[in-house]
């Protein structure tokens, strides 16, 4: 199949996927902000964004280091190596994920408070972190893994609708995600394991891997700070109604930005065969990221300035009104992120950039965390709009600075 046909049929295919992950929290996004009430729904949130944090570290980019690697090499038995190395990674990470997962819900009262919703919480990290998906998308057939793993979320989200019923259920929005991302988990387990038969867990693998994924997890973990742990820090420094609002308006800006990511998938492991290949080849690529999440994420930034009002009623309903001006405020990120994510996964990493954009996550981290502080106690979840937003302005200024200033991608 030509290159060209082929780059089409995984982004159809990731994009594909993606929707129906995005739909599934637009669909439930509506009802349990009505069902929940802006009181049920903070812990929620913020089990979300715990979740979301653990699984995070059970990632450890992999998905990216490691359909990297996979992708460069098509000798079976380091196929099989690599494979098990993530593995035996991924148990040692486990242990460490509740670890932190226990810790902050002593330190945020408001979820510290519902045991069973930590449970949950940390079990939707593990199912969620642990995805065989990134094996199958480094070595060239990811159509099928994609598609069942995005099913699996979406029927859990489905299920929301069934189950959730009243204001004290929102546990089982946490132990429904689970379920949802536990089928996957374990289908696409069995089916990578008969396909690859990964070799032995061992220490040693597991170190191997982790060094390998550090990079990558180090640019995703100092990320973290100003993008998954928003809610949580408005939910350490704000009240509940900062926490409700704030994280209704995000979860609306977030599932736009979550367009980029079939994107940056498909695309990645041809960024990683192209750098080899010269100058041009890694040009032809970074243009046609830059057209895509360019703008992706300049509708996105323009649809939320004039329609954030309507989308509001939409989706959360009456009752969080509130939410409308903090979503217009949230408005710059899709764009902001785009240009951070072409100019930093898909030119910084591949061409040596790391430790300056690694810095520049790092300064950006500070500065939300500084913002966040100073004034969330003063102005509520607008101090953590302000937040977020200097902080993608950094980073994405800084990188188109040290784009400029290196002739392109040289």
């Amino acid at each position: 199949m030509p290159a060209d046909r082929h780059l089409t049929r995984h982004v159809a295919v990731f994009s594909t996927a993606h929707a129906l992950g995005i739909i599934a929290p637009l669909l439930t996004t509506p009802y349990l902000a009505r069902i929940l009430g802006p009181e049920g729904w903070a812990p929620v949130l913020l089990a979300q964004g715990i979740a979301a944090l653990g699984a995070l570290l059970l990632e450890f980019g992999f998905d990216l280091s490691g359909t990297r690697d996979l992708a460069m090499t098509s000798d079976q038995e380091a196929r099989a190596r690599l494979i098990g190395d993530i593995h035996a990674a991924r148990l040692l990470l486990i242990p460490v994920a509740a670890i932190i997962i226990l810790a902050i819900a002593r330190l945020v009262p408001l979820i510290g408070a519902h045991p069973t919703l930590v449970l949950w919480t940390f079990a939707a990290a593990v199912t969620r972190g642990c995805s065989p998906v990134w094996i199958f998308q480094g070595a060239g057939i990811p159509e099928g893994a994609v598609l069942i793993d995005a099913a699996g979320k979406l029927g859990g989200a489905l299920a929301v609708f069934a189950l959730v019923q009243e204001s004290s259920d929102g546990w089982r929005v946490l132990a429904l995600q689970s379920a949802g991302a536990a089928i996957p988990l374990i289908l696409l387990g069995w089916r990578a394991h008969r396909r690859f038969a990964p070799a032995p867990l061992t220490i040693v693998g597991a170190r191997r891997a982790l060094a390998r994924g550090w990079t990558v997890f180090s640019f995703r973990g100092a990320s973290a700070v100003y993008m998954q742990m928003n809610i949580l820090i408005v939910g350490a420094l704000g009240s509940p109604t900062a926490v409700t609002m704030f994280g209704g308006a995000e979860r609306v800006i977030r599932a736009g930005i979550n367009l980029f990511t079939p994107i940056t998938q498909a695309l990645f492991p041809r960024v990683a065969r192209a750098v080899p290949s010269g100058a041009e080849a890694s040009r032809r690529v970074l243009i046609e990221v830059t057209w895509m999440l360019g703008g992706i994420g300049l509708a996105i930034t323009l649809i939320t300035v004039l329609a954030a009002g309507p989308i509001i009623h939409l989706l959360l309903g009456p009752g969080y009104e509130a939410a409308i001006p903090l979503l217009r405020g949230l408005s710059l990120l899709p764009t902001l992120i785009a240009i951070g994510t072409v100019l930093g996964i898909h030119w910084a990493i591949p061409h040596g950039h790391e430790r300056f954009f690694l810095r520049s996550v790092l300064i950006a981290g500070a500065i939300s965390l500084t913002c966040a502080g100073l004034l969330i106690p003063r102005v509520g979840a607008w101090g953590m709009v302000i937040g977020a937003t200097a902080a993608e302005l950094w980073v994405a200024g800084t990188l188109l600075h040290r784009f400029r200033h290196h002739g392109g991608g040289r």
